[in-house]
């Protein structure tokens, strides 16, 4: 929690005002710091929160399509084969991308995915897993 700085003034208290009080430009700039960890430490930034809505569609033996609801920004796919793979960073989308094909995979795998948005800001919290087996 950011704290609020209050002062008083021939006797009245004058309004909360957060990271104004003292040396001014040494409370901002560490109020700045605590806001910037809290909010990377959360997921949010200003795109709101993960992707919502994502489904893996396998589409042949070697083909999956992921697809996400509409957000600002561009995204970042993370896949991983099986459940005890790691997580690889196989993907980066335009702006405002609703899908993504993942290419080239193996026959009868299943495959979990990850999706998060990113713009200047930073990155949101990664979606919900999914998975998709390949045919």
């Amino acid at each position: 929690m950011i704290g609020l700085a209050s002062s008083q003034s021939d006797g009245q208290r004058q309004m909360d005002k957060p990271c104004l009080s003292g040396r001014r430009k040494s409370r901002l700039m560490a109020c700045a710091l605590v806001c910037s960890a809290l909010l990377l430490a959360s997921g949010c930034t200003r795109l709101g929160g993960p992707p919502t809505g994502v489904v893996a569609v396998p589409l042949s033996s070697t083909e999956i399509l992921l697809k996400w609801a509409p957000l600002p920004g561009e995204f970042e796919i993370m896949r991983k084969e099986g459940v005890n793979g790691k997580y690889l960073l196989v993907g980066r989308t335009g702006k405002r991308a609703t899908t993504h094909l993942n290419a080239g995979l193996k026959p009868r795998t299943t495959y979990y995915f990850q999706v998060r948005a990113c713009d200047k800001t930073g990155c949101s919290g990664y979606s919900q897993e999914v998975s998709a087996e390949t045919r």
